[in-house]
């Protein structure tokens, strides 16, 4: 390993699960969640044999659970919840912001494209959030189960579905430019392969 695991302090019998993490690459900081509801900011301190990952930031819990990675996104930390919400929270103190209703569970994301955050939910719908937690657009879901990160072409989103379809939307309304069925299940997301996108 890189450096010592992180690994905070539990009682005795406790066991954590924990969520995909978010890096931010020019802070060399990560950000992770864990199902029970708590956010940790870790930071890679020393180097070399003594180097360990240790915690300069730590939210206070939530009464719900957490069930999504975290995205992070203009200062602000965003997970998926058990209410049918998005939880937010300042990306450097942890402190905990208002939640972000939704129409469902997350399902799918939450992912950053541009300036905003997406997720689908259980009930369907695809929501884009931006960065100040405001609502930007909300659409159907009109191929089934999404699959894999999305992929930013030109002022579009490219999305996956499972059963085969890949779509185009419109970054700024969510409004449908294209669509394409493969006749194939996906496994992954839209991969970009010399100015093409491949679906496997």
């Amino acid at each position: 390993p890189l450096a010592a695991a992180f690994q905070p302090p539990l009682a005795p019998g406790t066991q954590m699960e924990w969520l995909p993490a978010a890096t931010l690459a020019h802070e060399n900081v990560a950000v992770l969640a864990e199902r029970g509801g708590r956010v940790y900011r870790l930071q890679l301190a020393a180097t070399g044999a003594q180097a360990q990952l240790t915690a300069t930031a730590e939210s206070q819990g939530t009464s719900y659970q957490l069930t999504s990675g975290v995205a992070v996104i203009g200062g602000q930390v965003f997970a998926g919840t058990n209410e049918q919400m998005l939880a937010t929270f300042d990306a450097k103190s942890l402190l905990q912001g208002p939640d972000v209703k939704l129409s469902g569970n997350v399902v799918w994301g939450p992912f950053v494209v541009g300036e905003m955050v997406l997720v689908a939910t259980d009930a369907g719908r695809l929501h884009a959030i931006s960065a100040s937690r405001e609502g930007l657009w909300e659409v159907e879901l009109s191929a089934g189960e999404l699959v894999g990160a999305p992929q930013v072409v030109g002022d579009n989103v490219l999305v996956a579905y499972r059963g085969g379809t890949l779509q185009t939307l419109r970054a700024a309304d969510g409004g449908e430019v294209g669509k394409l069925d493969l006749e194939q299940p996906l496994a992954s997301g839209p991969v970009g392969f010399q100015s093409r996108y491949l679906g496997y």
